[in-house]
């Protein structure tokens, strides 16, 4: 009992060996091992301050912080737990380049946009051609003018099925300028021979109307499931909701146009023809501008997904 109050009285009076004291610290520090590490991980102005505060664990050594002490002498294993955690810095992406492939918005886009956008217009104004004037319809060709609507729906629901394959095997460029190409042999079969007088005498019968609305019918997915194919190759990421919603939406345009030229031009047989020659011929100037103007892609992708869909 004397040895153990005469420690205790030496510990606490100050009189003690610098051994004594360096281990009394390790053990203390090895106690708060597990709250200075959850502290330092959860703020790391503690764990600064940590790093910083000096403390000598004997006589001999230098001043070093308490965690760093702990982490040489005392508590070896305790080094990942008290090592620095390094941020990576996030990765840089340049605005003009992605790897060595330069990005750039190609001008042309906006023709190619328009050239969908007219092709999507002129197939719904085919559809709906004859809605605004049926009894003008019946009275030409015997047969309700909601007849060429429904083939027409028909004939777009059978070629919906085959637009995805088509369209991976032969490229975009290729499936529209065939569909616009289809769509006006479709609208030349509806009128027959352009502006030829008398006008009634040459009107195709029933049967040549059937026909070229099951080709504009067939011919539409083609124009109507390429817009956010057409965004994703040509636009970049900020401008494709816009150029998808433009392309889409002119075919309620073309529906609107159906109402509004049949309406103020098919008033009679003559007027009939005329209206349905209106519609081949801009659908003829549709086509040669699409095997002129329209592509595939651009020079330059405009993104760095299109980069990538342009490598595979």
């Amino acid at each position: 009992q004397r040895t153990m109050r005469g420690d205790l009285a030496r510990f606490t009076t100050g009189t003690h060996s610098p051994a004594l004291i360096s281990t009394a610290r390790n053990l203390m520090l090895g106690l708060l091992l597990p709250f200075a590490s959850g502290y330092s991980a959860a703020t790391p102005r503690l764990a600064a301050t940590a790093r910083v505060t000096p403390l000598r664990l004997s006589n001999a050594e230098p001043a070093v912080s308490g965690l760093q002490a702990l982490q040489r002498k005392a508590l070896p294993f305790a080094r990942p737990l008290l090592a620095p955690r390094r941020r990576r810095p996030p990765p840089v992406c340049s605005a003009s380049k992605v790897g060595s492939v330069p990005l750039a918005l190609d001008p042309h886009r906006w023709v190619q946009l328009g050239i969908l956008s007219m092709l999507a217009l002129l197939s719904d104004w085919t559809c709906f051609a004859t809605v605004a004037v049926p009894s003008e319809w019946m009275t030409l060709e015997g047969h309700d003018a909601a007849e060429l609507i429904d083939i027409f729906l028909a004939s777009n629901v059978v070629s919906c099925f085959l637009f995805t394959d088509i369209a991976a095997r032969l490229g975009l460029k290729k499936v529209v300028t065939g569909a616009a190409t289809m769509m006006a042999g479709g609208c030349l079969l509806r009128s027959g021979i352009p502006f030829v007088e008398p006008a009634i005498e040459v009107m195709p019968g029933y049967g040549w109307e059937v026909a070229g609305t099951i080709l504009v019918g067939m011919a539409q997915p083609f124009f109507q499931c390429t817009p956010p194919l057409l965004s994703a190759t040509w636009f970049g990421s900020s401008e494709r909701a816009l150029a998808t919603a433009t392309a889409i939406n002119f075919n309620q345009v073309g529906i609107a146009t159906a109402f509004i030229v049949g309406g103020l031009m098919a008033n009679s047989p003559e007027g009939m023809h005329a209206y349905f020659d209106v519609l081949a011929c801009v659908s003829i100037a549709a086509a040669a501008a699409t095997a002129l103007l329209f592509r595939d892609r651009p020079e330059t992708p405009p993104s760095a997904s299109a980069a990538a869909a342009a490598a595979e």
